[in-house]
């Protein structure tokens, strides 16, 4: 016997197959983490590049423009 037969024999003792689901209910599985992992990077990619806009009142100066800006 060699090693990768061993290993998926050990693997089906211990996790078992499961037979009690179609293939539609395994591919929703795969697809709905998948789908659910992409919409969790675009919105933390979002929170990280995305500055803070400041609205600054028209009596300021240039100057505290630019410091709030900076």
């Amino acid at each position: 016997m060699d090693f990768h037969s061993l290993m998926g024999q050990a693997s089906n003792m211990m996790l078992g197959k499961r037979n009690d689901d179609s293939l539609s209910d395994r591919l929703n599985y795969r697809y709905s983490v998948s789908i659910l992992i992409v919409l969790a990077i675009i919105n933390m990619n979002r929170l990280y590049t995305d500055q803070i806009k400041c609205w600054v009142p028209a009596f300021f100066t240039p100057n505290y423009d630019e410091y709030v800006r900076s």
